[in-house]
């Protein structure tokens, strides 16, 4: 097993992960035997944002997938991992909304969380409209996050290996 050194950034917060070890998930299994995790998928067309949300989702257990666009990850057919979505509102072609309209009208049981550093009362009534789990502003706490996801996404586990302060 390998160990890592994370440095995560989330708003104002810093989180850092001593050792990042690997993910002890409930699985499926594909109909070739092979295990197949349940992920966070994170959605930000923002590099430096999107890497800093998975290292620090990474170093507290999580397995998760990045996109830099909400089409790329449409495009993928990806559903068969995913457990959660934590989708930026501001993107370029396809906001997050849009993504989250899709996904209750074709994959309701798919939880979405927004994030953004201004969310407009119009957006968020719509966000809320259309099913979001939860609306986060940036910056904002890691615990709140980490709450969310325990309480909301029984299907999701993260290891108890890591050591993150």
């Amino acid at each position: 097993m390998e160990n890592s050194v994370w440095t995560a950034y989330i708003g104002t917060d810093v989180a850092i992960c001593l050792e990042a070890q690997t993910v002890n998930m409930k699985s499926q299994l594909y109909s070739n035997g092979q295990t197949m995790r349940k992920q966070i998928i994170v959605i930000d067309d923002d590099e430096a944002v999107r890497d800093s949300m998975c290292a620090f989702l990474e170093c507290m257990g999580f397995d998760v997938s990045s996109f830099d666009s909400a089409k790329q990850f449409l495009q993928t057919e990806h559903y068969d991992t995913v457990c959660c979505f934590i989708v930026d509102v501001h993107m370029p072609e396809m906001t997050g909304v849009d993504f989250l309209e899709i996904m209750h009208k074709t994959r309701p049981y798919l939880p979405v969380i927004l994030v953004s550093g201004n969310i407009s009362a119009s957006i968020r009534e719509r966000a809320e409209d259309a099913g979001a789990l939860a609306i986060f502003e940036k910056p904002f706490a890691q615990d709140e996050l980490l709450h969310l996801l325990k309480a909301k996404c029984p299907n999701l586990e993260s290891s108890n290996n890591n050591h993150c302060i």
